[in-house]
């Protein structure tokens, strides 16, 4: 029996907000073999819950970091402090947002002002650290800690091998596996039938590709486009496409771009 790969699953543990979102999808797409465990930075630092905010900074300072995970007494993820946490305290003169405010801000309600005070002058890092918190699983498809990190607008993402905190994945990180890629259809040799059939192949599998009014053709591994592409967006999507081919010495675009074929009937 296969096992499901599209799980999210949320964590209780004492304490307070000590809620965490745990992501634990697995990419299906053939070929991507990288995994968050490969890119992580491991051993995570980490503060504990009982950590005052002046600690916390320190923690950031001393390690050249932009967030640290918030642990409670038995190890449990229970939030994260990011530097954007720490941006507005009164202790620098920044707890006030003055001009910068946006105009709705003025009709926030009592409470929302009062959160806003305890995260500027709360001492304790359970003041002003982010909770329930994103992560995933150690087996995270590369893919899948993107998009999480897409979704919900956040810099770095704690990586978990159970309810243990193992390393965490940054945006830093993913750029860093792509520089130690090798360049895409370089120095291999493929016929052009098989360069075709791929690229097709991978045309075919984008919702922007319309093959009923253009033709691909291969001729000594360059890529020839033929007919009529609706966009300049799409022109260079699929260019794209044919430059990223195992084999592909160059691309020849002699496509019509489509409101200049209108205008020529």
């Amino acid at each position: 029996m296969r096992r499901a790969t599209n799980t999210r699953r949320l964590q209780t543990a004492g304490g307070p907000a000590a809620a965490t979102t745990l992501w634990n999808r697995r990419s299906q797409r053939k070929g991507s073999a990288m995994l968050a465990r490969d890119i992580m930075s491991s051993p995570a630092i980490t503060v504990g819950l009982a950590s005052s905010v002046a600690e916390v900074a320190a923690t950031l300072r001393d390690h050249r970091i932009g967030g640290v995970p918030v642990l409670d007494c038995r190890k449990k993820l229970v939030g994260m402090v990011t530097e954007a946490d720490l941006v507005h305290r009164y202790e620098i003169g920044t707890d006030r947002e003055r001009e910068l405010r946006p105009w709705w801000r003025r009709f926030q309600g009592r409470d929302t002002v009062a959160r806003r005070y305890v995260k500027s002058h709360g001492r304790a890092v359970r003041h002003v650290m982010t909770s329930p918190v994103r992560c995933a699983e150690q087996d995270a498809s590369l893919g899948d800690v993107a998009s999480l990190l897409d979704a919900h607008r956040i810099g770095r993402v704690p990586i978990l091998a159970g309810d243990e905190v193992i390393g965490i994945v940054t945006r830093a990180d993913l750029v860093k596996a792509l520089a130690r890629q090798p360049a895409p259809g370089s120095l291999q040799e493929l016929d052009d039938d098989t360069i075709r059939r791929r690229l097709v192949q991978e045309l075919s599998a984008q919702k922007w590709w319309n093959g009923s009014w253009q033709n691909v053709y291969v001729c000594g591994g360059w890529v020839i486009f033929k007919g009529v592409v609706e966009s300049d967006a799409y022109r260079l999507a699929s260019r794209v496409a044919a430059e990223n081919m195992p084999g592909v010495r160059g691309v020849q675009d002699d496509r019509v771009l489509g409101v200049d074929a209108y205008a020529m009937v």
